[in-house]
Formats: structure tokens, C-alpha cells, sequence
């Protein structure tokens, strides 16, 4: 364990998460301390490759008329670099890797527009036609919310964050039975934005510190217009579902990234789950499969050591009659 971060710190990670890192003065004043000093600490995180501060806005696809959908494939033997180029062939990925558990592939994330769906389902089973792929699987499913940063698991004396599976449970029958919007079967997927609105969220997922101005010359239109779309589209239109915060909590190299699907038996203890996950470090996101009670659960950096106890943790709830399946 790596004692690179103060509480401090820690507090300014969660509020970058809650208030977002558009407005720093504003940051500055929830917490109390001058702007330089909360813009000294943001740029000694980002410059220190051991934590690597990053923050992105987290898009609300749905309301860009898109459905997303997560990727799994295993790959032929020898096939495992050429599935992971077939996935990308299709413009609509967000994110793929190479990936390990029964058997080498790849996985990809994907915001796929609403009226092309079943496009989408002939493009995944030509990876098997073509013998790119042995094994394909497709869950389609809500936006994501973003895990937070929070002081929650941080031991403030060493200052190291650690892992206390022992109190989880208790946190999750006290949870709150109500999802966050992002995870609610939507009824639709309307699509609220523009093309000088898609490319603003695309500069801000990249870095959400970056001023409007740097993306109004990108774009060619004047600060004022830039406004304009970020304030009545972007967050009146709710393009925008929040920001996330990456940092590096543990040694890469010593850690795992993991992605479960866990099926519960009711929406009940699934929404509790999601409850007491999304403040603990090691999430990264959460997604919800459309039409059932079934998690989509994106981890980073969880130390190997603590990933069987994350394992013994699901398994403890299945026991329990919580997680049907995971």
C-alpha cells in the first residue's frame, strides 16, 4: 500500500466527483480552502504518474438516442489480437481490451444508435461467421453510473485505502432501495442533442478540466455559442450524466480490473447493491441489463490479493439469497 494521498486529497477527489471540475471555485468553497491551493493538489495528482488524476464527463447516451451495449467475446486460438481490431471496426465502441477468465478475448463497451440495434447483433455474429470469435455475447443495458472517490474505505492515519468486506453487508441491507436515474430501464431513447453538442462531450469525457474556450476553437464557433450549447443543451437537455474521477488507489501492476455480471432475484436488493458500491474506490462503474435484475459491475484496480475476497464476498450473498448468479 502506497501512502501518495492525504485526506485532503481525498476530500477534493470526492467533490470533483459531486460538483464537478467545470466550476474549481466552487469546488474551493464547498471545502473550505483557497483555489490555488485546490489547483495545486489537482496538478501534483495529475503529474504524479503513481496516481495519474484524471476526470471525464460521464455522457447520458440515452438521451442521445443510443443503447448501450457490452461485448464479450472469446477468441479463436491465435485470433486474440485480430478480435480485438474486428471490435473496433465498428465506429460506435467507447472502450475495448483484451481480456482473461475461461479463455482469451476481448471485450467492448458500445453506444449504439436506438434504430440500429439489430444492425448491431449482425455485426457481433459475423465475429463468429468469420471464425474471428468462438463465442459471443451481448448485453445490452442502461448508461452507467460512475463510481465516486470518497473517504469511505480510507484510513486517514496511514493514508492508504483499504478493504473492509466485513462492514459491506450491513451497508447493503441499509442501503437505499432507489436506483439512480442512470440505472432505470428508460422508456425510451430520444435524442435531444446536436453535432456541436456530441463533439463538446467528446472533448469533455477526454478532460472535463479543459476550459469552454479550447473547445470553441476547436470547433470554430465563439465562447459565448460554446455556453450557450453546454448550458441549454448539454445540462438542460441532460446529455451529461456527471463526472468521473480515475486515480491509480493501488499499484497497477499488483492489481486487477475485473467486470462481473450479477443477477439478483428482485430490483430491490439489485438497487441496494448498486447503493453501497458506487462510494467505494474500487468501482469504476456500474450499468443495468435492460429488462432484468442484473448488474453490469466495472472495477479498477483491486489489488490480486483482494480479489478472492471480493469473490468470497458475492459468494456470501449468494448464500444469502441476495445474488442469484454472478
Amino acid at each position: 500500500m502506497r501512502k501518495l494521498l492525504t485526506a485532503l486529497d481525498v476530500r477534493i477527489l470526492q467533490a470533483l466527483c459531486e460538483i464537478g471540475p467545470r466550476n474549481l471555485s466552487k469546488v474551493a468553497r464547498a471545502l473550505g480552502i483557497p483555489r490555488a491551493t485546490l489547483r495545486f493538489r489537482i496538478t501534483r495528482m495529475h503529474n504524479n504518474p503513481k496516481i495519474a488524476l484524471r476526470c471525464g464527463a460521464t455522457v447520458y447516451h440515452t438521451n442521445l438516442g443510443m443503447k448501450k451495449a457490452l461485448v464479450r467475446a472469446k477468441a479463436r486460438p491465435g485470433k486474440e489480437k485480430l478480435l480485438v481490431e474486428c471490435l473496433k471496426a465498428n465506429d460506435y465502441w467507447l472502450y475495448t481490451s483484451r481480456t482473461y477468465g475461461e479463455g482469451e478475448g476481448a471485450s467492448g463497451l458500445y453506444a449504439i444508435p436506438a434504430e440500429n440495434t439489430d444492425d448491431f447483433q449482425r455485426f457481433t455474429q459475423a465475429l463468429q461467421d468469420l471464425d474471428v470469435a468462438e463465442n459471443v455475447e451481448v448485453y445490452w443495458s442502461t448508461c452507467f453510473q460512475a463510481g465516486k472517490v470518497t473517504p469511505t474505505w480510507f484510513d486517514e492515519e496511514s493514508s492508504t485505502w483499504n478493504f473492509r468486506w466485513g462492514e459491506l453487508l450491513s451497508e447493503l441491507e441499509e442501503a437505499s432501495a432507489e436506483l439512480p436515474f442512470t440505472l432505470v430501464d428508460p422508456p425510451g431513447f430520444p435524442n435531444y442533442g446536436d453535432e456541436t453538442d456530441v463533439f463538446m462531450l467528446k472533448e469533455l469525457e477526454i478532460d472535463a478540466f479543459q476550459h469552454l474556450q479550447n473547445i470553441a476553437q476547436k470547433l470554430g464557433i465563439s465562447l459565448q455559442r460554446a455556453r450557450y450549447h453546454y448550458i441549454r443543451h448539454i445540462l438542460e437537455r441532460n446529455l451529461l450524466e456527471g463526472f468521473h474521477v480515475f486515480i491509480y488507489s493501488h499499484e497497477p501492476r499488483l492489481s486487477v480490473s475485473p467486470t462481473f455480471i450479477v443477477r439478483f432475484y428482485d430490483n430491490e436488493q439489485l438497487a441496494k447493491f448498486a447503493n453501497s458500491l458506487l462510494d467505494k474506490h474500487f468501482i469504476w462503474s456500474l450499468g443495468k441489463i435492460l429488462r432484468e435484475n442484473a448488474l453490469i459491475v466495472v472495477s479498477r484496480c483491486i489489488p490480486r490479493k483482494e480479489f478472492r475476497n471480493f469473490v468470497d464476498f458475492l459468494s456470501d450473498l449468494a448464500r444469502k439469497q441476495i445474488v442469484k448468479d454472478y
